[in-house]
């Protein structure tokens, strides 16, 4: 099990951009289904060439392209 991945400047940096009296979340998750497929990539030799995010307002606009081309 890895632990210590967070530490206090990772909760205290966003923490400092919300305004005095608002609220804000900080939510943190494993994409468990990608458990497998790692294990298999590695198993067979394989490696990290890039790990990206697709921000999630590009990712709406393209979906959005394609189902008004559709």
């Amino acid at each position: 099990m890895i632990t210590d991945l967070l530490n206090s400047e990772d909760i205290r940096a966003p923490g400092e951009q919300v305004p005095p009296g608002s609220s804000a979340a900080l939510i943190v998750w494993e994409d468990l289904w990608a458990v497998p497929l790692t294990a298999a990539v590695r198993a067979s030799g394989g490696q990290v060439a890039a790990h990206e995010r697709i921000p999630a307002d590009l990712a709406e606009a393209a979906v959005s392209a394609v189902d008004s081309a559709g």
